[in-house]
């Protein structure tokens, strides 16, 4: 499948949503409609039996009540569908403009920017136009550190990465549900909470630990019915049910500020947590037959009252947010004190099932950052899905950059036999050296994480990384350029010192000093290193440091960008070729810029 096929997919995906959503528009018109004829004429109507004591009204009137909260139950379907349909054609669009590369509405990780880390910072993980940004349709904010993880802290094992790569081949099969999940998210925004409010939440008492307040409360939930129907028989007056009524709005009113207050502190958390729900339905409803996916519906559903638990969650959530609706609060207040009602039912909730949040909260992360790595790779269908290897530490064919447009592209075969060897990358300016240190480093970070590759062919072996690449002076800490750069090549050591083998990429160690003392120091820490377990690429100017290869023919192989000069222009290939480079372009990059 070709990029324009998948275009297109998403686009008939939107010409069919964008004709339902303006139909499902026209339908909550008209029910609009009838809810305002049905709530003009449930006025009329009690007035008329309050003024005429007219029972016929009376019945009239209900029969209106019980019309006007039927549409209004159709009228909230009808537009959490119409949300659903804006979402979908949002998680379409989105695609269309990523296969455009425009990743303007994808979020680019920056929280998860580490300048120290091992490699993220150096190989465009987090930040504008990285991997995450490339990766990223998560709609859980655990789910995004999930995949934020996978990324910065990848499976050094076989059996993990093995897992991962099915159950992203199983969720990439599946457009329409891995779309139907990501609107959900949409919808039913899941935000941010700490993971201290359960433990505050869970020490809050609410008004409903009083036992005089339950008492109460079902004092008059028997007696109001009993009073209304006798003032349908027409063997209690009217004016004993008003009384009723009024007494219960006001006892209501008296706990307004405290039920305010409570409302307001679970709010954020009630919604977050109580939007889970629609998603874990959808895994409930989903059948998976590889074993890491069967794994994590079995961790989520252990206990049989999941879905049961936020179908509560979701319904308090919809009793909160209805008290919003001044006509609702007034009748169901008056009629049987809802509010306290609700926050009754809220206390029984969190003592059965707060202590199993975090859980359920994990197993949906888990899916979340799966459907967007299979998203990644139903996206890129001429991506490969690489192969884990007991011999070469990488072995590509055909290897290219996956943050780079395909016209731009350059593709390489590149291999690392074994644990020792260092290749040596030497080229002009701009022919291509950086680039390709990162096309090798991104796509193991992709191998490592699950993910496809970009290349035609690639076998690895599970490996820790580490590159030195853009170091930084830090005025603030009174840290220049090269002690910066020392402190990075010490961090490589530490790491190495641990024993397990490490592919390293650097390039242009010790750029802070003079160029002697740069090749002298450069040279000797590559022989420091061949005392550790490790493999990887080092890119440089210095022509010199490919001599290497004279004394250390097993271990240092040098590779090379060469560039072509036609009269007074400069062709660039970047193809990469055994040896070291025999041609330089600085002072003719300077004279064609007018700097010479």
């Amino acid at each position: 499948m070709k990029k324009q096929q998948l275009i297109d997919i998403y686009s008939e995906h939107i010409s069919n949503y964008d004709k339902e959503l303006n139909r499902r528009k026209r339908q909550r018109n008209l029910i609009t409609l009838f809810k305002l004829l049905s709530f003009a004429g449930i006025l009329y109507t009690f007035y008329l039996f309050v003024s005429a004591t007219n029972t016929e009204m009376l019945y009239l009137s209900i029969g209106l009540l019980a019309t006007f909260i039927v549409l209004t139950i159709i009228d909230t379907r009808v537009v959490s569908y119409i949300n659903m349909l804006k979402a979908l054609i949002r998680c379409n669009k989105t695609e269309i403009n990523y296969l455009y590369n425009d990743f303007t509405d994808l979020d680019r990780g920056d929280k998860y920017i580490d300048a120290t880390h091992n490699y993220t910072s150096d190989l465009d993980i987090f930040g504008e136009e990285s991997v995450f940004q490339a990766i990223n349709r998560t709609v859980t904010y655990r789910g995004a550190d999930k995949l934020a993880g996978f990324l910065s802290n990848p499976s050094v094992t076989a059996e993990q990465i093995k897992e991962r790569q099915d159950a992203i081949a199983e969720l990439s099969e599946d457009l329409e549900w891995r779309h139907m999940f990501c609107a959900t998210g949409m919808v039913n925004k899941v935000s941010e909470f700490d993971d201290d409010v359960i433990d505050r939440w869970q020490d809050n008492r609410d008004i409903s630990d009083s036992p005089l307040i339950k008492y109460m409360l079902y004092l008059f939930n028997i007696l109001t019915p009993i009073v209304l129907a006798g003032v349908i028989f027409s063997f209690v007056s009217i004016h004993i049910f008003i009384f009723l009524f009024l007494l219960q709005l006001f006892i209501t009113v008296l706990f307004l500020r405290r039920v305010n207050r409570l409302h307001r502190e679970l709010d954020g958390f009630v919604k977050s947590v109580g939007n889970y729900y629609n998603l874990i339905k959808l895994i409930n409803n989903r059948s998976f037959t590889t074993g890491l996916l069967k794994q994590i519906k079995a961790k989520l559903f252990r206990e049989d009252n999941t879905l049961n638990a936020f179908y509560q969650l979701k319904r308090l959530l919809g009793a909160f947010d209805q008290r919003g609706n001044v006509l609702v609060a007034f009748l169901f207040n008056g009629l049987f004190m809802r509010d306290i009602h609700t926050m009754l039912r809220l206390n029984k909730w969190k003592a059965r099932y707060l202590d199993k949040i975090n859980n359920w909260i994990e197993q949906v992360s888990s899916i979340d950052s799966l459907i967007s790595m299979a998203n990644y790779r139903y996206n890129h269908p001429e991506f490969s899905v690489p192969d884990i290897s007991d011999n070469a530490i990488i072995k590509a064919e055909s290897l290219g950059h996956p943050l780079l447009r395909n016209d731009e592209m350059v593709t390489n075969d590149f291999g690392v036999e074994s644990v020792n060897n260092i290749f040596i990358v030497t080229g002009a300016n701009m022919a291509g050296k950086s680039t390709f240190l990162r096309a090798v480093g991104v796509n193991m970070v992709l191998a490592l994480s699950g993910n496809v590759v970009c290349s035609g062919k690639f076998e690895f072996k599970p490996i820790s990384i580490f590159s030195s690449m853009r170091t930084t002076d830090n005025l603030a800490k009174g840290r220049s350029y090269f002690h910066a750069e020392l402190l990075r090549l010490k961090q490589l050591i530490n790491e190495a010192e641990k024993g397990q083998p490490l592919f390293v990429i650097l390039d242009e160690m010790l750029k802070g000093t003079n160029s002697k003392d740069k090749l002298n120091g450069s040279v000797k820490f590559l022989k420091r290193i061949l005392e550790l377990p490790i493999s990887g690429l080092v890119a440089t100017h210095d022509l010199a440091i490919g001599k290497l290869n004279n004394e250390y023919p097993d271990n240092f192989i040098n590779v090379c960008f060469e560039i072509e000069h036609v009269d007074d222009n400069i062709i660039y290939d970047y193809k990469l070729k055994p040896g070291v480079s025999k041609t330089m372009n600085a002072s003719i990059l300077m004279d064609k810029m007018g700097l010479l």
